[in-house]
C-alpha cells in the first residue's frame, strides 16, 4: 500500500528574512523525511495558500515590527512510502 504525504514549509523570520538559506531548508526537510524511508515525488516553490483573514493578520504584524518579522512560505513537497 502506497502513502502519501504533504509538507508545505512555512516560517516566521527575522531581520527583514535576510537570513534565509532557501537551500539549507530543503536538504534539512529532504533530509529529515528521506531517513524515515519516505521517497520525495513532488517538489513546488510556491506563494501563500493563506487565508484572506491570516494574510491581514500577517501584513499587521510586519508593518507592526517595521518587516522586522517577516512571514515566508517557501515550497511544498509530496512524499510517498510503500508499507
Amino acid at each position: 500500500m502506497t502513502r502519501n504525504k504533504y509538507y508545505e514549509f512555512k516560517k516566521w523570520f527575522t531581520f527583514w528574512g535576510m537570513f534565509i538559506n532557501q537551500e539549507k531548508e530543503v536538504q534539512k526537510v529532504l533530509n529529515r523525511y528521506n531517513s524515515e524511508g519516505w521517497k520525495l515525488v513532488q517538489f513546488e516553490w510556491n506563494a501563500s495558500k493563506l487565508t484572506i483573514f491570516r494574510w491581514i493578520i500577517v501584513i499587521i504584524i510586519t508593518l507592526l515590527t517595521l518587516g522586522f518579522m517577516s512571514y515566508w512560505t517557501g515550497f511544498s513537497m509530496v512524499f510517498e512510502k510503500e508499507d
